[in-house]
């Protein structure tokens, strides 16, 4: 049985579904006029303030960079000049103001952990310690970083002569999954037990030190030790 088509005629008279939607949709706008200019108000000054936030934001984080720049020139040339607790009062001002400004950008986060080495060389500990923990929160998730953080504790605490400390620090190190400045301080771990009276620690340190880290540049020294004991 042959299927009943509409004629061009029958076809004219239906009413084109596009044109129709479109209407309704212009009689609705009509209708809301208001709503529909104050709703595309609001999407754009959203859009607007969204761009602007992202432009700021990272003209902040170029600012920040700029300044951990000139900060490590000024502290380059000054310990070029003068020694390294002389060039840490040169750039303390400059790193202080880095760090309170923009220490929640990028920069201003590393600048955390450059300053703790900055103040260790310069043998401000306290101040290297402080540092140095305010960056555990910043980088706490990053392995390898936090083993250059935990290093720069450890050192910190030795210079300072508090050994208990320094050995949880390095232990960290030593203990944890990442391979980075394992080798040095499994080392210091070897020297400190020996300081604390730990004879059998100590061997066990230089021991590891040199099975796991055989082209380490610590791993002769360790068996030294390890052989004079």
């Amino acid at each position: 049985m042959a299927k009943n088509r509409l004629t061009r005629k029958q076809l004219l008279k239906e009413p084109d579904e596009f044109f129709t939607t479109t209407g309704r949709l212009v009689g609705w706008a009509r209708q809301n006029t208001k709503p529909l200019i104050w709703g595309g108000a609001i999407f754009i000054a959203l859009v607007l303030a969204a761009s602007a936030y992202g432009y700021f934001q990272a003209q902040k984080a170029t600012t920040a960079e700029v300044m951990l720049g000139q900060a490590l020139a000024k502290y380059q040339s000054e310990l070029e000049a003068k020694d390294a607790q002389a060039a840490l009062a040169a750039v303390r001002s400059d790193f202080d103001a880095l760090i309170d400004s923009y220490g929640s950008q990028p920069a201003g986060r590393l600048a955390v952990v450059i300053y703790g080495h900055i103040c260790l060389a310069g043998q401000a500990y306290d101040d290297a310690i402080a540092h140095y923990t305010a960056a555990q929160k910043k980088f706490g998730t990053d392995a390898s970083l936090n083993n250059i953080i935990l290093n720069g504790l450890g050192t910190a605490y030795l210079q300072k002569g508090d050994y208990p400390q320094a050995v949880e620090q390095f232990k960290k190190i030593a203990d944890g999954s990442d391979a980075v400045l394992k080798d040095a301080a499994l080392f210091n771990l070897g020297r400190l037990y020996n300081q604390l009276g730990k004879a059998e620690e100590s061997r066990k340190a230089y021991e590891r030190l040199s099975a796991d880290f055989p082209q380490s540049m610590y791993a002769e020294l360790a068996k030294e030790q390890v052989a004079g004991s």
